[in-house]
C-alpha cells in the first residue's frame, strides 16, 4: 500500500494495482480534522481516479454530529458530480454503538447522494477487499 496522507487521525492509502482507496480514522477526532480528512480524501480521490474504497471505522473514538453533517452538505454533492454513481465501498465498522451509529448515518447519506452505489459492511480487511475486487469484475 502506498501511503498519501497521514495525521495521528487519519491514513489514507492506496492500494494501486487493485484500485482501492483505504481511509482509515483512529480516536477522537475535533470537527475541523474530522472535515480536513474527508477533504483529503476526496481530493486524493479525484487525484489517483479511484472508484472503489475501504473505509476503516474500526478505531474511531468520538467525532461530532456537526463535523459528519458539515462533510455531508459540503463534500458529498461534489464528489457525486465529479465521480457519478458507480462507487464501492467496503466498510470496516467499530464495535462501539455510537460510532456504529455515525456511520449508519454517513453510508445512508451517501446512498441518497449516489443511487447506485453499493457498500459493504465488514470485520475483517482482506474479505473487504476481496469483496471490492470480486465487485469490479462482475
Amino acid at each position: 500500500m502506498k501511503e498519501l496522507f497521514k495525521t495521528k487521525n487519519a491514513e489514507i492509502q492506496l492500494i494501486e494495482d487493485k484500485g482501492i482507496l483505504v481511509y482509515r480514522f483512529i480516536g477522537d477526532i475535533a470537527d475541523e480534522e474530522y472535515f480536513n480528512i474527508w477533504k483529503n480524501v476526496f481530493s486524493l480521490t479525484l487525484e489517483h481516479k479511484v472508484f472503489k474504497f475501504l473505509a476503516d471505522q474500526s478505531n474511531i473514538g468520538k467525532v461530532g454530529f456537526s463535523a459528519r453533517a458539515k462533510v455531508i452538505l459540503k463534500h458529498l454533492p461534489a464528489f457525486k458530480k465529479e465521480l457519478g454513481e458507480d462507487i464501492t465501498t467496503a466498510i470496516l465498522t467499530s464495535n462501539n454503538m455510537v460510532n456504529k451509529a455515525g456511520v449508519s448515518y454517513m453510508t445512508k447519506a451517501f446512498q441518497k447522494l449516489t443511487s447506485s452505489s453499493s457498500h459493504k459492511y465488514f470485520d475483517d480487511e482482506s474479505e473487504a477487499i476481496e469483496w471490492l475486487v470480486e465487485d469490479s469484475i462482475d
